[in-house]
Order: C-alpha cells, then structure tokens, then sequence
C-alpha cells in the first residue's frame, strides 16, 4: 500500500511542483490569478451587493466578469487558430477542455449581458445569485478535471 502522505514522484517536501517545470510554473500561477478572480468578482463582491444593495458594486461585478471571461474565451480561440499555440489563457489549462469552457463562458456573459439590458426590469439580486452559482459550477468543473 501506499504511505501516508503519500508524495507523488514530481513534488518536492513541500508538495509543490513549480519548480520543476516552467509549464507548471505557469500553470501554477494561472490557477492562483483563476482562483483570485472567482473568489473577488465571483463571490465576494457578489455577496457585498447582496448585503450592502450598492448598484456600483453590481455594475462593476457584471462589466468586471465580462471583461474577463470575454478575454479568456479570445485567448482559447487564438490558441486554437495560433501557428505556433501560444496560450495567453488566463488559466492555462490544457486545450482539451476549452469545449467545457467556452459554452461556460459564453453563458457566463449572456447572462450578465441580459442583467446590464434589463435595467429594472430585473432583479439585480437575483442575477447577482446567479453570477455566484456560475462561478461556483465553474469550480466545480475545474475540480472534477482536475
């Protein structure tokens, strides 16, 4: 059997695998900018607007979520036409699962569309809970690949 803890054979003491590759540095990385990102904007800010019913709190968190997922979505998409495959991902997945991601994103930021055109004649909290529930089955997503 195997001892516990068990260290896979690419991790150092630490567990950490950043230095032994720079492709898992930046993967690394990405992972951490990606976790950030869903916490804040996702999240955190979401909750806040709950909470405190700022509107700038809600304008900036659908336009913020926007802008990224957008960016992400341009980036597969240059990955995928890209000569050369440079990945300007934000988190540096394998291309394998831009078809989970895409469809994601792509609703991801109907949606947040639909609650900028809306105006009043929809529920800022509700689509605030939305914008957690995505984030959160993104999450999901990603681990489940993981």
């Amino acid at each position: 059997g195997l001892a516990f803890p068990y260290r896979a054979p690419f991790m150092n003491d630490w567990n950490f695998v950043n230095e032994h590759s720079p492709s898992l540095a930046t993967v690394g990385f990405g992972q951490v900018v990606f976790a950030l990102e869903h916490f804040i904007v996702g999240s955190l800010l979401p909750l806040i607007y709950l909470f405190c019913g700022d509107d700038s709190i809600f304008y900036f968190v659908m336009y913020a979520d926007m802008a990224w997922e957008t960016y992400d979505m341009l980036a597969m998409f240059y990955r995928r036409l890209s000569p050369t495959g440079a990945d300007y991902t934000i988190s540096r997945y394998n291309k394998a699962i831009d078809n989970v991601m895409v469809p994601h994103h792509i609703f991801g930021v109907g949606f947040e569309m639909m609650a900028l055109m809306a105006g009043p004649g929809i529920s800022k909290a509700f689509m605030a809970q939305v914008l957690i529930t995505n984030h959160f089955s993104g999450g999901m997503m990603l681990l489940a690949m993981a």
